[in-house]
């Protein structure tokens, strides 16, 4: 017995695997975004290690469609291992790098991508934002990136 899927090959696959479904215990950061074209919500949870400033764990939850549970899905194998510098470049180009690797999305699902890049950016937001907070060197902090001062 065969099913049928309505999805796209490559995006049933993400879709039905899921990888990286669930929440980073302990996260460093968590950003969060929602969608007033279909009421989607994604949820990312990063782990990064402080001192390489890596993403050594990236995990979502998604109430939204296939589409993107998909992107997400491929969006936390993306972030396995990346800098946090890299992944800020990533959100200029998310919506391209998922296109190539899943497919063109549907117009009307479009907005699935553009969920994963804000939800990426709120996470990377927050993550800044926790080490402006807990910056304690006497001289200016001038890349939340690496650190530096």
């Amino acid at each position: 017995m065969s099913t049928v899927s309505v999805y796209p090959e490559e995006v049933n696959e993400y879709f039905l695997r899921a990888s990286g479904a669930g929440e980073v215990p302990d996260a460093s950061a968590t950003g969060v975004a929602g969608s007033h074209v279909c009421g989607a919500a994604l949820r990312l949870t990063l782990r990064i290690d402080a001192a390489s400033q890596r993403i050594t764990e990236a995990r979502f939850r998604a109430a939204g469609c296939g589409y993107l549970i998909a992107a997400a899905s491929l969006l936390t194998e993306i972030l396995s291992e990346i800098t946090v510098a890299e992944a800020t470049l990533l959100t200029t180009m998310l919506e391209s790098v998922i296109a190539e690797q899943l497919g063109e999305f549907p117009a009307e699902k479009r907005h699935c991508a553009v969920l994963c890049r804000d939800g990426l950016g709120s996470a990377l937001t927050a993550y800044r934002t926790s080490l402006e907070t807990e910056w304690s060197g006497d001289e200016a902090l001038i890349c939340t990136c690496f650190g530096v001062s």
